[in-house]
């Protein structure tokens, strides 16, 4: 009788093994088949997200999201990361339809009576600047690229739970992922309100810079032409995740960081050496500061920035034209850089990590979208921040616009080159 129950016993527990190992097998079967499907769900849901983010400022919105990796689980957050192109355009048929151009514009008109003629000078250049940069996308696709995970959970049907979807976009040097609502756009009363307060911010600057408003003085930095060549000469590579074991990019010693490149998109035929620098990103941003006008050092030493492909490789180190630190000093110091902020930098201004561990490019402000281009890691035209920053509380402070990872990390500069109009006749 014993023997009968020890049978009864092995059979119950040998069945409920069974049993429970053919669940786990119909559940991971169900799991995989259903993966696809999730990923597609997800990829829908993103590029929903993005056009109607876009949409009140946008027509023509076309987004496409191509999958890098995915962890999908059935008990636990799944994420998913994509790789995804944005190409739009401008609803404004002139620059002066926008928003923040609105503002500026009004109040410059309304404040025009009680300021002195230099003052209105200088207001009309800073403003003549930034229509020249805005001209540039009217009518124009532009494009975006950007790094986005998505994180989610499914429910008990192996579906995506559309409340448990969070979207993130990964930082330009790739070292974490910020929540995406940094590229929220701001509304059009938000940045017609900030236009105002930024043309009022020009006329308090025009005093302190009323050099640029005697008509024998010139900005010879061409930033237009520093921010094209930024762009044309890098690009998006393939793309291995933060913190990822299967990490396939390159291990950088120099700034203990991992980073990924492509140098068949470099300008490697009038700067062979930049394949040989430990790091490329300064090398990168002083040759377009070098096609928007600004002058070359004659002399080779540490203490000036120049380049010259007939010297060894090792003359270079520590110079200001590819040591981050010694770039940012030299710039300031000689008069090229002065400060500027993550909302007001504009096409060819320039961005340094606070660390000096890297330099990137500002490629496109339009208002409303702002990105940036870079080298190791490589960057074209990347979506790092919408105009959302400029969302003002009731009280007048700036709300939560996610992006203190900027403001904390990095310093903004401005580029400008004064000379005098003789000096270039």
């Amino acid at each position: 009788m014993k023997k009968v129950k020890l049978l009864i016993s092995l059979l119950v527990i040998l069945s409920m093994a069974i049993g429970f190992t053919l669940s786990l097998r119909f559940n991971q079967n169900v799991l995989s088949n259903t993966q696809s499907s999730v990923i597609d769900e997800v990829s829908k849901s993103l590029e929903k997200w993005v056009r109607e983010k876009e949409s009140p400022f946008y027509k023509g919105t076309s987004v496409k999201s191509v999958l890098i990796k995915s962890n999908i689980q059935s008990d636990s957050l799944s994420y998913i990361i994509f790789n995804v192109n944005v190409q739009q355009v401008l609803k404004a048929q002139s620059p002066e339809e926008l928003p923040m151009i609105k503002g500026m514009i009004n109040c410059l008109n309304s404040k025009k009576p009680n300021l002195k003629q230099s003052q209105i000078d200088y207001a009309n250049r800073e403003l003549e600047d930034q229509l020249k940069e805005l001209r540039g996308y009217i009518n124009k696709t532009e494009e975006l690229n950007a790094i986005f995970k998505v994180e989610f959970y499914l429910d008990a049907n192996y579906s995506v739970n559309p409340d448990s979807i969070k979207f993130y976009v990964e930082t330009p040097d790739g070292d974490t992922f910020l929540d995406a609502d940094i590229l929220q756009p701001g509304t059009p009363e938000e940045l017609e309100k900030y236009g105002f307060k930024r043309m009022e911010k020009i006329i308090g600057e025009s005093e302190q810079n009323s050099l640029l408003t005697i008509c024998s003085f010139h900005d010879a930095y061409d930033r237009i032409a520093a921010g094209d060549y930024a762009d044309r000469w890098t690009s998006n590579p393939p793309y291995d995740p933060p913190n990822d074991s299967n990490d396939q990019s390159e291990y950088n010693p120099v700034t203990g960081e991992t980073c990924w490149w492509d140098t068949t998109h470099w300008n490697t035929n009038e700067y062979q050496l930049s394949t040989s620098f430990s790091s490329d990103c300064t090398d990168y941003v002083s040759q377009a500061l070098y096609e928007g006008g600004i002058p070359m050092d004659s002399i080779h030493d540490t203490s000036h920035w120049w380049y010259d492909n007939s010297e060894p490789v090792s003359s270079y180190d520590y110079c200001p034209w590819v040591y981050a630190p010694a770039f940012k000093n030299y710039m300031i110091n000689h008069g090229y850089f002065y400060s500027s902020t993550y909302e007001y930098a504009n096409k060819g201004c320039v961005a340094i990590k606070k660390d000096n561990n890297h330099v990137i490019m500002i490629t496109q402000n339009d208002t409303i979208n702002r990105a940036l281009s870079a080298h190791t890691t490589d960057r074209k035209h990347y979506w790092y921040s919408g105009s959302g920053s400029l969302h003002l509380n009731p009280d007048g402070t700036h709300g939560d616009d996610h992006s203190a990872y900027y403001k904390n990390n990095y310093d903004f500069y401005g580029v400008h080159y004064i000379i005098e109009v003789s000096s270039i006749r």
